[in-house]
């Protein structure tokens, strides 16, 4: 908001009204206050300048009010011979966070609406006459993700554990609480002990996220069924959209991409998909395949120590083959040479007893 010119006024009032969707829990403790004059002189406003007020009216969530703006601006920025100027830009930043009642209105406009009051009456005190702005509104949305788990076969997996993380070293967690039809996303204020409900497939492979904001997140699969490796990297999910110019009348565009990383015999392969999505509920189809029998998650796993074993096996038993096959080899070399020498004794032999029988004729 612009400050007006409050010249003629002995005090004014200033007072922001804003009226919040349910789906939205606002921070009082986020709120900043700006004032920048023409020349981009910046001041922050102490908060003992204004009052936040929540609750007062049953058809608003809060509201910040400045009792007397005009001795406030005349503190911060003060004139040269007790003529203040006016004009100044204000502006209010503060913070509201997505609820688990977010859940129930998935792909639905979340509003936020918010107008001014002010004096608008010279000859009247702070507690005289005012006048209002039309409200002004935008919204958020909000997304599910619909996961289905199956095997590289198609078939439903239970029991399949994940995480969800902001970011991809995984180490700042999506407050996830688990509801009648799936896993709701908190307020992470709202969680006992700052963590979140680890998320488990169903018996048909499925599991909701409701509540997402656009952006980006990164399912980490903690724990696999029975009989399957879990995938190593977190699945990269991005999702983006675009609202019509009237932000009641909802979603423009929603798109969505997972990427998955996979590795094979330790090399690793990333894939990008783009994922089915739906304007009318804000759903997100995203498929996590476990894959089976030869497909490796990483160099060094548990399932390659498996196959270097085998491999280890493999190599010891041809070893021994033809070690076995070396020595079977020298032992019929051995054999014939035996037989060659007792031939040959054999030969020498006969030899002896020819000369003895020549002797015997000799002798007769």
């Amino acid at each position: 908001a612009n400050v007006p010119n409050m010249t003629g006024y002995t005090t004014y009032q200033f007072i922001f009204h804003d009226q919040l969707n349910s789906a939205l829990t606002f921070d009082p403790s986020s709120v900043s206050i700006k004032l920048t004059d023409a020349s981009g002189n910046a001041k922050t406003v102490p908060s003992s300048d204004y009052q936040i007020i929540q609750n007062a009216d049953p058809n608003e969530t809060f509201s910040i009010r400045f009792a007397d703006l005009k001795s406030v601006v005349n503190r911060l920025f003060p004139g040269s011979g007790n003529q203040n100027s006016y004009g100044q830009q204000m502006e209010i930043e503060y913070t509201a966070t997505l609820n688990e009642t977010a859940a129930d209105q998935t792909g639905k406009p979340l509003e936020n609406r918010v107008r001014l009051e002010f004096s608008n009456n010279p000859k009247h005190t702070q507690t005289g006459q005012t006048e209002f702005t039309p409200w002004e509104e935008t919204a958020v949305f909000t997304y599910q993700l619909d996961n289905l788990k199956v095997n590289n076969q198609d078939a439903p997996l239970a029991g399949a554990k994940f995480r969800l993380y902001y970011d991809e070293a995984c180490t700042n967690e999506v407050i996830l609480k688990k509801g009648t039809n799936g896993y709701v996303v908190l307020n992470p204020d709202t969680a006992a002990g700052g963590t979140g409900e680890e998320i488990v497939s169903e018996a048909d492979g499925s599991f909701v996220i409701y509540g997402l904001d656009a952006g980006t997140y990164y399912l980490k699969e903690t724990a696999a069924p029975d009989g399957y490796r879990p995938i190593q990297d977190p699945i990269k999910i991005i999702i983006e959209s675009t609202f019509n110019a009237i932000p009641n009348q909802g979603l423009s565009t929603l798109h969505a991409k997972a990427s998955t990383t996979t590795y094979y015999m330790g090399v690793a392969s990333t894939n990008t998909k783009d994922l089915q999505t739906n304007l009318a509920n804000g759903s997100i189809q995203n498929k996590i395949v476990n894959q089976i029998g030869y497909q490796l998650p990483s160099t060094g796993s548990y399932g390659a120590a498996i196959l270097l074993g085998a491999g280890v096996i493999a190599i010891s038993t041809g070893a021994y083959l033809l070690s076995s096959r070396k020595k079977s080899k020298a032992g019929k070399i051995d054999q014939g040479s035996l037989d060659r020498d007792n031939a040959i004794d054999h030969k020498d032999s006969d030899s002896i007893m020819q000369s003895d029988h020549e002797d015997f004729k000799t002798g007769e």
